[in-house]
């Protein structure tokens, strides 16, 4: 039975609207903040990447306070994994267009999924991010153990200075190289782990949370 992140979600709303009343610049943008986008899927140890075009999209909120990188069908599966292990990678750059005299920086990220793991297995979630040139980002992991039935949130808030904003005149973009292990001891055949949904309600994926602020003369 799955179990429900509602709790986490409703933390995450609460946090948008409270971030909505503070009325974000991009708000006032004409254009979009999301110029136009490409994503490429790396060689891959046993499964072949599912990044590819029309397997994601890319959306930001209405207020501006995040952007979203969904994913239709990004997983690593048991069946590759009985030699031992499975890994799907994927990397998605995202050039952003900023207001003039503004910045952009991540102050939280989001991901969500679901995985299916019977004991013995496990899989593994990593990603590389960062704004603006490459070199300046971070990266996060976390683990998932059997046995498991369920979807995922996991979430990261980023102190003040703990990554480097961009804009100000330089080019603005999110870089994101996103990666799924899976291994397996033994266990069923069946099993998965997903960065998208598996009941089609809501998509899972990458929730990049952003901020801008003006520039210093």
């Amino acid at each position: 039975m799955r179990w429900s992140a509602a709790l986490p979600l409703l933390a995450l709303a609460l946090s948008a609207a409270a971030s909505a009343q503070a009325k974000s610049p991009l708000s006032d943008v004409d254009d979009p903040i999301i110029g136009s986008y490409k994503a490429r899927g790396l060689a891959a140890e046993v499964t072949e990447a599912n990044c590819g075009g029309g397997s994601y999209s890319v959306q930001n909120s209405p207020d501006g306070t995040s952007i979203s990188v969904l994913f239709d069908n990004f997983t690593a599966s048991g069946a590759q994994a009985m030699a031992g292990s499975a890994h799907t990678n994927c990397v998605v750059q995202i050039p952003l267009n900023l207001p003039a005299g503004y910045s952009l920086g991540v102050f939280r990220m989001d991901y969500r999924g679901f995985a299916h793991l019977d004991v013995g297995q496990s899989a593994l979630l990593s990603v590389d991010y960062g704004v603006g040139r490459q070199g300046r980002g971070r990266n996060f992991h976390r683990g998932v153990r059997g046995g498991y039935d369920g979807d995922f949130v996991f979430s990261e808030n980023l102190g003040a200075g703990l990554m480097k904003r961009a804009g100000c005149g330089e080019a603005a973009a999110l870089n994101m190289t996103a990666a799924l292990d899976l291994r397996s001891n033994g266990g069923s055949q069946d099993a998965l782990v997903t960065l998208d949904s598996v009941d089609g309600a809501a998509r899972g994926g990458v929730v990049f949370g952003v901020d801008l602020k003006k520039c210093r003369n």
